[in-house]
C-alpha cells in the first residue's frame, strides 16, 4: 500500500504519507466499530482496539472485511489529498497580491469561474479561481463572456473542503485597490507605484516618485475602463 501511495503523492514526505495513512485508517474504523483504536504503519498496518475498561485488543487486517477496508483506504486517500492540497496551497501562497491572466470558463449565480494556467520553476499549474459577484466592478457584471481573457487580482489561496472533496480554490478580485497599482508596474517596469484611493470603473488615485510613461497609463486605463490619475511625490 505504501509504494502505491508514495508513487502516487511523490512530491509528499514519507512522514506526512505515513501520518495520513494512520489518520485516514484510524477514522474509518472508529466509525465503522464505534470505538477508539490506534494504528500504526510499519510495513503493514498495526492496529490496536481500546475497550471500555482500558484494555487493548490487536486487529490483524485478515480480519477486516472488505467494506471496511474499502471505506478504510477511501479516509486514508481523503487525508492524503488533504495533505496533498495544503502542501500546494503553501507552495502557491506568494501568488497573492499577484494579478494572473485567466479565462472566464463558467458563470453561475453571478459568480466567474476562471481557469488560469500558471508556471512556477519547473511545475505547470492549471488552476481554477472564482471572482465572486461582489468582487466585480459595476460597469463589468453583465459584460464577462465565456471563453474571454480577463487580468485579475489574486486577493488569497485557499483550501476549501465541500462534499468531503478538497480543493484549492484561489480568490480574485476585479475591484481591489491595489489592481491598478500592480498593471502599472508590470507595464512600466517601474516598482515604486502605490494606489492611494479607487473607485472601480471611476477613477484611481496613484502615487509615484517616477514618471510613469503615457503609453503604460493609458493601456490600465483602457483594462479597467477608469480614469488613472497619477501623482509624483518627490
Amino acid at each position: 500500500m505504501f509504494d502505491e501511495l508514495r508513487a502516487k503523492y511523490d512530491e509528499l514526505s514519507e512522514s506526512t504519507l505515513l501520518n495520513a495513512i494512520e489518520i485516514g485508517a484510524t477514522r474509518a474504523l472508529k466509525v465503522a466499530m464505534k470505538a477508539s483504536f490506534l494504528v500504526a504503519y510499519k510495513g503493514k498496518l498495526e492496529i490496536t482496539m481500546q475497550g471500555a475498561w482500558g484494555e487493548s485488543f490487536e486487529i490483524t487486517p485478515k480480519e477486516i472485511g472488505r467494506k471496511l477496508r474499502r471505506k478504510m483506504l477511501y479516509e486514508i486517500e481523503r487525508e492524503i489529498g488533504i495533505r496533498h492540497i495544503l502542501a500546494e496551497s503553501d507552495k502557491l501562497k506568494n501568488l497573492c497580491g499577484m494579478v494572473v491572466t485567466g479565462v472566464v470558463k463558467k458563470i453561475r449565480a453571478g459568480n466567474i469561474i476562471v481557469e488560469m494556467e500558471l508556471q512556477e520553476q519547473f511545475a505547470r499549474y492549471i488552476l481554477l479561481g472564482v471572482c465572486p459577484y461582489r468582487d466585480q466592478p459595476v460597469h463589468e457584471r453583465k459584460v464577462y463572456r465565456i471563453g474571454e481573457t480577463w487580468k485579475w487580482y489574486v486577493m488569497r489561496v485557499l483550501p476549501l473542503e465541500a462534499r468531503q472533496r478538497t480543493m484549492l480554490v484561489v480568490r480574485l478580485s476585479r475591484v481591489s485597490r491595489e489592481l491598478p497599482a500592480v498593471l502599472l508596474r508590470e507595464k512600466s517596469g517601474i516598482e515604486r507605484i502605490l494606489c492611494h484611493t479607487r473607485i472601480p470603473g471611476a477613477v484611481s488615485h496613484i502615487v509615484t516618485d517616477r514618471h510613469i510613461p503615457k503609453s503604460s497609463i493609458n493601456e490600465v486605463g483602457k483594462e479597467l475602463k477608469e480614469t488613472i490619475d497619477v501623482q509624483i511625490i518627490k
